[in-house]
């Protein structure tokens, strides 16, 4: 059986984005969050403080710009999104974009 979760939000799923987001917001110094669905999470680490937090609708051509300008000399990145997101595209971009002292 399978079902693809990606277009299912429900409550619960609204939840764990803000989980995610007020945890994200004590462990890191910057918090990226694509979609329309994470937008939970980013207001739930904006609440919470202690990190900047950038929400971007999409991985297109104006999220990965405003994504590759928040990053820093020194950054460390962890990159989580389920495999719909395809991740790998803004990996490629921000290596396209970024020195390579960032990248």
């Amino acid at each position: 059986y399978w079902r693809d979760w990606s277009s299912d939000v429900c409550s619960s799923d609204l939840a764990l984005h803000a989980y995610v987001g007020r945890a994200a917001a004590g462990a890191v110094g910057l918090a990226v969050f694509v979609g329309a669905e994470s937008a939970h999470g980013a207001a739930a680490a904006r609440a919470a403080g202690g990190a900047e937090v950038l929400h971007v609708a999409a991985l297109d051509e104006a999220g990965v710009a405003a994504i590759a300008a928040a990053l820093r000399a020194g950054d460390e990145i962890l990159l989580k999104g389920s495999r719909g997101s395809r991740m790998e595209r803004l990996v490629e971009a921000l290596r396209a974009r970024v020195p390579a002292e960032v990248g």
